[in-house]
């Protein structure tokens, strides 16, 4: 994807011919998975968008806005739903053109910095983050991390010169807003 190529009809959840994928979509975000029998891959695709519209307005709230889907020229928020933990590192490499270590345990978002801005080439999301550990789900954790990322990043004017996002501060809000800080009143 160039600096240009904007629209999710570049996404690889469209354009990847071997694979079979399957999408949901909202106002926000496209949440490309893996059709199964039992429909459970579908079903998740459908929490995560319920989540994605409850992210956002709390996003809002801790940073003034959200990156709105016409702000980013019509583009929708990606996020990949790989079937094993093999395809999840060969999807993150992909979105990374090949330039990226292995994503974190759970799920990671894979981004590409330019003139225009921050594209967020995609979320993937590890099937493990779908189990259940200590009562929790961790696909909860990485979307709101993720997405903390994607509306920072996009927030920032990359036309003034001004250094580089800190990645440090990037990284600490987004671990805050993981662990559910809009609902402690950050």
């Amino acid at each position: 994807i160039g600096p240009f190529d904007w629209d999710n009809d570049k996404d690889y959840g469209q354009t990847d011919k071997e694979t079979e994928w399957e999408y949901e979509t909202n106002g926000f975000a496209i949440v490309y998975y893996h059709p199964d029998k039992n429909a459970e891959n579908k079903l998740n695709a459908l929490n995560i968008l319920e989540l994605v519209d409850a992210v956002v307005p709390e996003t809002e709230e801790i940073l003034g806005k959200y990156p709105s889907t016409e702000e980013m020229n019509g583009r929708k928020l990606p996020i990949y739903l790989p079937i094993d933990g093999e395809e999840y590192n060969t999807l993150v490499q992909l979105l990374a053109n090949g330039n990226a270590s292995k994503g974190s345990k759970y799920g990671c978002s894979v981004m590409e910095y330019g003139p225009l801005g921050c594209l967020m080439r995609g979320i993937v999301v590890h099937p493990d983050a779908f189990k259940q550990y200590n009562g929790e789900q961790r696909y909860i954790k990485v979307i709101r991390r993720e997405m903390m990322h994607y509306a920072y990043l996009n927030l920032i004017d990359y036309n003034l010169e001004v250094p580089k996002p800190y990645f440090w501060f990037s990284n600490g809000l987004a671990e805050y807003f993981a662990h559910g800080a809009a609902e402690n009143g950050m």
